[in-house]
């Protein structure tokens, strides 16, 4: 009996670990990123990451659409178009442009957005 427990337990420890490393994907990301000059950061010009994957700009970022969705692979952020018209254009998601992400910071073709 106490060994059913054990094995019960350990499955529902499993569980709840893929279940939140699942939903963190986006989640450690999400947030509204301004545009930095160095000496100045924009309130106006921006990239929201949102936890659903999916992303809005202001509409100045090299390079990106004002929406689409993203994907994070280590240090590096792509942007994708989200195509209305899959079937006859051949795919839901055309790759923009990539960055790089890391900490608070997004540098895509040289801008730099900082959350």
């Amino acid at each position: 009996m106490n060994r059913l427990i054990k094995e019960l337990a350990l499955i529902v420890l499993i569980t709840q670990v893929l279940v939140l490393s699942a939903g963190c994907s986006g989640s450690s990301v999400s947030g509204k990123y301004y545009r930095d000059f160095g000496n100045y950061t924009s309130t106006t010009m921006y990239i929201e990451l949102k936890r659903d994957m999916t992303y809005q700009t202001d509409g100045t970022a090299p390079g990106i659409i004002s929406e689409g969705t993203y994907e994070v692979n280590g240090s590096i952020i792509a942007f994708y178009f989200i195509n209305p018209l899959p079937d006859i254009f051949g795919g839901g998601g055309e790759e923009t442009v990539s960055g790089t992400i890391t900490g608070n910071t997004i540098t895509i073709e040289g801008a730099t957005y900082k959350k």
